[in-house]
């Protein structure tokens, strides 16, 4: 080869030929992106498929069925704490400080803190009674 000619080639715009072919290459990338559109469409029938036989399996709701939502399973997040330790400091305070019935056909009542520690102090508690002595 004349030292022309290799100048000729040397200096071209290009690129190498020999060792890859660009056209191979990109059918090659365009058939696996169609096969991975491919893959994706059927397993989006499979889903749909599959979601409809669950569905169709499924017994159907109560008429009278309460639609009510459902609530996650314990334990349950507050979303609130403060709010609910002040509201069950209130209700304490309202019993602890209050009159009221435990049992009524017991004659079981609840008296507040305060008059049950005065009633104590008075009549002093209940002691067992000695035995052999």
């Amino acid at each position: 080869m004349s030292a022309e000619a290799h100048s000729k080639n040397h200096n071209a715009a290009g690129h190498e030929t020999r060792d890859v072919a660009p056209r191979p290459v990109a059918l090659f990338g365009l058939a696996l992106g169609g096969l991975v559109v491919f893959a994706m469409l059927v397993m989006w029938g499979v889903f749909y498929f599959l979601q409809a036989r669950y569905e169709a399996s499924q017994p159907p709701p109560r008429p009278l069925a309460e639609t009510l939502p459902s609530l996650p399973p314990e334990p349950r997040l507050q979303p609130n704490p403060g709010i609910d330790l002040k509201q069950l400091r209130r209700t304490e305070d309202g019993r602890l400080n209050s009159y009221g019935w435990v049992d009524r056909s017991a004659g079981v009542a609840h008296i507040p803190v305060d008059r049950a520690m005065e009633i104590v102090a008075q009549k002093g508690l209940p002691a067992r009674k000695e035995v052999g002595k």
